[in-house]
């Protein structure tokens, strides 16, 4: 008997490290295919190096929905995540059910496309890629085995193309925005993968547009908190 149950556990083992091999290998495929799914436009990762303190993300595109003229949505060459390995490995791999601590996401020069699609309510391709992503679509972190809290989140240089093809064709460089800082995403309720980027991309979105339209009013708390549109 101790022989089979010894059996198992090395069975176990195996197909566990070779399913966490497959992931290593193609983390950038794995990545961008979720990504894509959540957002509902097609997202590429060029490289994910894994670092002593995190990893690092290199030429992360996503693309713009197919009525849109401007080609990509948002565009960074680098972007860093610090994370202790140590801590968060027994939840990255559902060994615990304790939220995956994120200490700092930070994304320097990153380039942000904003294409106006109606007049009405100043419609644009972020509001679309918005609503993809909203609460009642987006799985709640009680049904996903894994939940986030990200400490800091931090964009900085945000370069901006905007243009309007509806009434009067328009194109705008406004100057960049020098900086976005949002804290605590999910420190009162830990939140969904899906959850962070909605704080993260909505927040993103609003302070563009406000600074592109001169309006400089915050769009959202500099928590980054989570909310119902």
């Amino acid at each position: 008997m101790f022989k089979w149950i010894l059996f198992f556990i090395v069975f176990i083992l195996l197909i566990s490290g070779s399913f966490a091999g497959y992931l290593y290998t193609n983390r950038e495929e794995f990545l961008s295919k979720w990504l894509t799914g959540a957002l509902g436009t097609k997202v590429s990762i060029h490289a994910i190096d894994i670092k002593n303190d995190g990893f690092t993300i290199s030429g992360l595109a996503i693309k713009n929905p197919p009525s849109c003229s401007l080609k990509n949505a948002f565009s960074a060459d680098r972007i860093d995540v610090q994370l202790n390995w140590k801590q968060q490995l027994p939840a990255l791999f559902g060994i615990q059910k304790q939220a995956i601590v994120i200490d700092k996401i930070a994304i320097d020069n990153p380039e942000l496309g904003i294409e106006v699609t109606s007049l009405l309510n100043l419609q644009t391709n972020w509001k679309t890629i918005i609503d993809n992503i909203t609460p009642t679509s987006s799985p709640s972190p009680a049904k996903d085995s894994r939940s986030f809290i990200v400490k800091k989140c931090v964009l900085t240089h945000i370069q901006m193309n905007v243009t309007n093809d509806t009434l009067v064709p328009l194109s705008l460089h406004p100057a960049p925005i020098a900086s976005i800082e949002m804290n605590n995403i999910g420190s009162d309720k830990a939140r969904s993968l899906s959850e962070v980027l909605y704080s993260i991309f909505k927040r993103l979105s609003e302070e563009a547009v406000s600074h592109a339209t001169g309006d400089t009013k915050p769009a959202l708390p500099s928590t980054g908190e989570y909310k119902n549109p």
